[in-house]
């Protein structure tokens, strides 16, 4: 019995986790359109310590957005 406990305890501890790495990054064009997320996400990846890939991606699209985006307005 505590076998079958300790089991599904651990399932559902993995299925967790497994479930909150499942977000996709968001692309240049989205941050693009949405450029006040895309100001939040750079702040919030400041802060980061540490990045998985798909962070990577995401604070790197954010951060490119927002410099095109400075770009275009000096032309």
């Amino acid at each position: 019995m505590k076998k079958i406990v300790l089991s599904s305890l651990l399932s559902l501890g993995l299925l967790a986790f497994l479930t909150g790495c499942g977000q996709e990054a968001k692309t240049k064009e989205y941050y693009s359109q949405h450029l006040e997320e895309a100001k939040a996400r750079v702040a919030e990846c400041k802060k980061l310590e540490k990045f998985n890939e798909t962070e990577q991606i995401d604070c790197t699209n954010a951060q490119d957005a927002i410099i095109n985006q400075r770009t275009i307005q000096r032309f």
